[in-house]
């Protein structure tokens, strides 16, 4: 496409007042130039829009002129009968495009029309088929509030059933007393001496106020409901039968074994309690406690105990009368996997 020429400015008007020969050959040009550029090349449907080719001269754009108004890219618009492909839509947020109704995008139908329906996406939720890594399942979110498991909600209540053990971790886990009668030992050691109480038909084994070291002993298995390895607290219930005050002290030598156990050893050791001054006063005397370390279910506890009323710490000089030997451990399931193992 030719460009217009420059206008000959610098020639004057003839002697005769008109144009000079160099303005009227330049008012040609300009003439076929113009002339040139306002025809479209190829075709052109009249009415259509025309725009500037690569070499600058108008062409038919095969479009006709927008009707309605002319809308900026930054003025709000609504669009009727438009076919939108593809779109990418930043924000539904004054959209009420919801899904919740047909004005709202049409109600979805969950099974059908929603992908994704067996991914994990949500693992604030118990995930009924089972997680990968396991899950856990929490009740509350406050103090003392609890997690409540019921069979059906009928008032016929049917079974709770698990296939696995249930283990009590923490504050889950209860305490159990293991007690076991007090008997004389079989020999080497005096007897404890038969006493009754006025008024009472039972009759007790107790320790002497003085006299010769009296000893008593007992055994009890480990049993498998045990939370192996915790620590547990054994403990004598006895009965004064003084109205004398003083203090009574107690020992208590203990045997400890696994049931494949290789060797045997023993240890010592004692507790203090205060006479009440009370015929017939029911207390525990506690000892401190034993570390069960090492130690499994079935495992055999063997005990002694035994009352030197010569030890200057023991000051009560009635007799103590023996009911029973416990042992308080912690419990973690209802029992064990297997006969022999946790």
């Amino acid at each position: 496409m030719r460009r217009l020429p420059g206008a000959p400015l610098n020639e004057r008007y003839g002697a005769d007042g008109n144009f000079s020969r160099a303005w009227h050959r330049w008012f040609d040009k300009v003439s076929e130039i113009v002339n040139e550029r306002m025809g479209v090349a190829g075709s052109y449907v009249p009415g259509n829009l025309v725009i500037f080719n690569s070499e600058g001269g108008p062409a038919d754009s095969g479009k006709a002129p927008p009707d309605g108004a002319i809308v900026g890219t930054t003025d709000a618009q609504t669009l009727a009968n438009k076919t939108l492909t593809t779109p990418t839509i930043a924000n539904f947020t004054n959209a009420n495009h919801d899904h919740r109704s047909t004005g709202g995008g049409g109600v979805l139908d969950h099974g059908l029309a929603l992908g994704g329906l067996i991914d994990d996406d949500h693992t604030q939720y118990a995930l009924l088929a089972g997680r990968s890594g396991g899950q856990a399942l929490t009740g509350g979110t406050g103090a003392s509030q609890n997690l409540t498991l019921s069979s059906t909600s009928s008032a016929t209540k049917g079974d709770i059933q698990h296939d696995s053990r249930l283990i009590a971790t923490g504050a889950g886990r209860l305490w159990r007393d293991f007690n076991k009668t007090l008997q004389p030992l079989p020999s080497g050691a005096a007897a404890p001496n038969v006493y009754t109480i006025a008024g009472i038909t039972y009759e007790w084994r107790g320790f002497a106020g003085s006299g010769p070291v009296e000893r008593v002993e007992a055994v009890t298995e480990i049993d498998h409901d045990w939370a192996e390895a915790t620590a547990i607290k054994p403990h004598v219930h006895l009965v004064f039968n003084s109205a004398a005050g003083g203090v009574v002290k107690l020992s208590l030598t203990y045997v400890w074994s696994n049931v494949s156990s290789n060797a045997l050893s023993q240890t010592t050791i004692s507790a203090t309690i205060t006479s009440p001054g009370i015929v017939g006063a029911c207390r525990k005397l506690e000892f401190p406690d034993i570390a069960g370390t090492g130690f499994a279910i079935g495992s055999q506890f063997r005990v002694v105990v035994s009352r030197d009323s010569s030890d200057t710490e023991d000051t009560y000089s009635g007799a103590v009368l023996l009911d029973t030997i416990g042992v308080h451990g912690q419990v973690d399931s209802n029992g064990s996997r297997e006969v022999g193992a946790k």
